[in-house]
């Protein structure tokens, strides 16, 4: 990673047909990207695709549209709203981030896949079962702090990536869209530098939604978003790599 920042390229939801374009001609920035993160709803050969145009592993949550191997293609090929389903291959590339704590270089990163309960079909949850896992994972992150306390070691910037939104942030009414009020509490009990989201795709929507709640920069990456954070915590965010 670079001294100063770390960049991350965030894709989600929507295949960016410019990034497909430009990706095998920015020889520019390859080794200039230090987190490649995917926050669901992407075909597997999209993300090896720009995986592999980068020369840097995939870190990811699934999204409601992603479903396991469990599920056949034959009973679900579109979802009740009529968008696709994508099933993940065995030896989907990268790192799965849901439930675990994954430290690099500079920073740590965890992850929440899935949407709100809907129909049942993909990775959904209840709000209930969502704390459960937002519980679990904070009881985690509590402990690694003590371990790092006792170690002496430097603290560095805490990251979230989900597929869906905080409640009340970037989300809509409907049920699927829905964002999770245990969300929020994550971010009131940790304080992450940086939550990345997608799942929140409607064009009107998706220009510019950045926000901040308390200390946590909350980014919908729907399709694509080129992310810079400096040591200070500033934090950048553009469709160029030139910007951040």
């Amino acid at each position: 990673m670079s001294m100063k920042n770390i960049n991350i390229l965030a894709v989600s939801d929507i295949e960016s047909s410019t990034l497909q374009v430009l990706l095998p001609k920015m020889s520019a920035i390859r080794g200039k990207i230090d987190l490649l993160i995917s926050c669901g709803d992407l075909r597997h050969d999209y993300l090896s695709f720009i995986a592999d145009a980068l020369n840097i592993e995939l870190l990811y949550v699934f999204g409601n549209h992603d479903l396991y191997q469990k599920k056949s293609a034959a009973q679900y090929k579109v979802d009740s709203y009529g968008i696709p389903v994508f099933f993940p291959k065995k030896g989907f590339p990268g790192t799965n981030l849901n439930g675990k704590l994954i430290q690099c270089g500079k920073c740590t990163i965890t992850g929440f896949e899935g949407s709100r309960w809907y129909n049942g079909q993909g990775i959904q949850y209840h709000e209930k079962e969502m704390l459960s896992s937002v519980r679990k994972t904070i009881k985690k992150i509590r402990l690694r702090k003590i371990i790092g306390k006792i170690a002496r070691q430097k603290k560095i910037p805490f990251f979230v990536v989900s597929h869906a939104p905080v409640q009340g942030i970037h989300d809509l009414d409907d049920q699927c869209h829905r964002g999770f009020s245990c969300f929020k509490k994550f971010i009131d009990k940790i304080q992450p530098v940086l939550w990345l989201h997608g799942h929140i795709h409607q064009p009107s929507l998706i220009k510019n939604q950045i926000s901040v709640y308390k200390h946590t920069t909350i980014v919908n990456v729907c399709e694509y978003r080129f992310i810079s954070v400096s040591e200070t915590g500033k934090i950048r965010v553009s469709h160029q790599f030139q910007k951040i």
